[in-house]
């Protein structure tokens, strides 16, 4: 019994073992798709507002662009002066409504530009961590992942079924172990006359009832035998008057086979004396 359970305690800690790398392997594989996840998503989010953008704004060339900015910036400059330490208030008028305009215009552009490049640099990183690999093989690795996903999942949950049922063996086996253990201490505390007490009279009743089984059996075998001795003695009585009475009927049966014999016999020698007489009655005539 020993040995089963060690047996048991190890299989159980090599299952809890696994367990655990199942389970750390399945985090790590979970934390990898979520990452990746988030990352298409932040990708589809730029490229959404980088149309929107686009739709929105009239497309300028870059170079002319960056000139007009630069040159808004040179004619703010110039507008600013300093007038008390390190305060710059405007030496003019304000700007009007149509040059704000054009420089939010111009500021929405070149952060729509900037998402973009943004974007681009993103997709040159996954590019080139997966190794240039298209879009399709992206979708079929993480296909690929999310089946190994739901097979580790399925390997968990046999894994649990298996470490539930060596529980309940183990349980069972401790039990049982406990039940002897809890036995032995009875037995070994001798000098305890209260515990002496109890298990004599406990013995003394199980013999009593032993005692109890065993008379009722006797007792019945003995009216049994009473019962198949009486039905033998009735049949040996009806054999013996059977075989009385077959005597009677071949002693019956054999005079009736002689007195048809002695009939016969009679029978014989009166139809040779007739035939006698008729043979000598026609020689008499056939003389005449």
């Amino acid at each position: 019994m020993s040995c089963t359970i060690e047996k048991a305690l190890a299989d159980a800690k090599a299952l809890v073992e696994r367990l655990r790398d199942h389970d750390d392997a399945a985090e790590s594989l979970i934390e990898q798709t979520t990452a990746l996840n988030k990352r298409v998503e932040a990708m589809k989010q730029i490229c959404l507002h980088a149309l929107r953008a686009g739709s929105c704004l009239k497309p300028r060339p870059y170079p002319k662009q960056l000139g007009e900015g630069a040159a808004v910036a040179k004619r703010t400059q110039d507008s600013v002066r300093p007038r008390s330490e390190g305060a710059f208030l405007p030496e003019t008028s304000p700007p009007s409504r149509e040059t704000a305009r054009g420089v939010c215009s111009r500021f929405q552009d070149n952060h729509c530009r900037t998402d973009f490049l943004l974007y681009q640099e993103e997709i040159q990183e996954l590019n080139e961590v997966a190794r240039h690999r298209p879009r399709s093989t992206l979708v079929m690795g993480i296909q690929q992942e999310n089946r190994q996903i739901r097979e580790l999942q399925q390997e968990n949950k046999e894994l649990r079924t298996s470490l539930e049922e060596h529980q309940s063996a183990l349980e069972l086996i401790m039990s049982k172990y406990r039940e002897q253990m809890f036995r032995l201490l009875m037995a070994s505390k001798k000098d305890d006359p209260g515990i002496i007490m109890k298990l004599k009279e406990q013995h003394s009743k199980e013999l009593q009832a032993h005692i109890d089984q065993i008379t009722e059996m006797a007792a019945v075998m003995k009216k049994a035998i009473e019962i198949d001795e009486q039905q033998g003695c009735k049949e040996q009585e009806r054999i013996f008057q059977l075989e009385q009475e077959n005597k009677g009927l071949r002693e019956i049966l054999q005079i009736t086979r002689e007195s048809f014999l002695n009939l016969r016999k009679d029978d014989v020698s009166e139809n040779t004396s007739l035939s006698a007489l008729v043979t000598n009655s026609d020689l008499s005539l056939r003389k005449s």
